[in-house]
């Protein structure tokens, strides 16, 4: 799932950083000059104890679209 959102958002022309730091989001994107940090989780998936804590201001992504949709909300 998170390497059909990266490559998705890469042939649309977007930047994207994959981070590995626990408590971090999982990309980095960016568009146009604009910058946005997401976190990819499974329709099931939900946010550990320390991402709740850290990620507060993250978009949560499930799917391209919805990581599309967020860097469209950045124009």
């Amino acid at each position: 799932m998170e390497r059909e959102i990266v490559e998705g958002l890469r042939r649309h022309g977007c930047t994207v950083f994959v981070l590995s730091d626990a408590g971090a989001p999982d990309l980095l994107v960016g568009h146009h000059g604009q910058w946005t940090p997401m976190e990819i989780k499974a329709e099931a998936g939900t946010l550990t104890a320390l991402q709740v804590q850290t990620l507060r201001c993250v978009p949560v992504v499930h799917t391209l679209r919805e990581a599309l949709g967020v860097m469209r909300g950045l124009r």
